[in-house]
């Protein structure tokens, strides 16, 4: 993003502006593909849990975890170190991660980084650019694929 500002020579604030929006529409993106991991009606390209069977930990389960009880996370733990996969630790992981709210907390945080990705273009001139950057952002979010 912050090629655009400097191709047309742009100041530092605009290039800085640009440079955040990238980094903001980027976390958005990746917090959305965290997500689509427990959707099971999401049309990805790849299986559900799939980041789970290997072993990355994304937001929606970093947040359960957090909720969790010391038990469930020595259980996470241990599902996560051994690699065992199988479909009932999925099962579990899944469920923990709906019983604690993960998605939600993934979406309200993926909207906050939204909103400071649509601050960084407040100084610039509203025109077909600018509408351009924001659809961007707005069909990451909403994206189902």
């Amino acid at each position: 993003m912050q090629g655009g500002a400097i191709s047309t020579g742009g100041t530092d604030e605009q290039k800085r502006n640009l440079r955040e929006f990238g980094e903001n529409l980027g976390i958005c993106f990746q917090i959305k593909d965290d997500i689509f991991d427990y959707t099971p009606k999401a049309n990805i390209g790849k299986p559900i849990f799939n980041d789970i069977r290997e072993g990355k930990i994304t937001l929606p389960l970093i947040y359960a975890l957090t909720q969790a009880s010391e038990n469930e996370r020595k259980i996470v733990s241990e599902i996560i170190k051994s690699g065992d996969f199988i479909d009932k630790n999925i099962m579990f992981l899944h469920n923990l991660v709906s019983q604690y709210q993960g998605i939600n907390y993934a979406e309200k945080k993926m909207d906050e980084f939204r909103t400071k990705a649509c601050d960084c273009l407040n100084d610039f001139a509203d025109n077909e650019v600018k509408k351009a950057l924001l659809a961007t952002l707005d069909y990451v979010l909403v994206r189902e694929s």
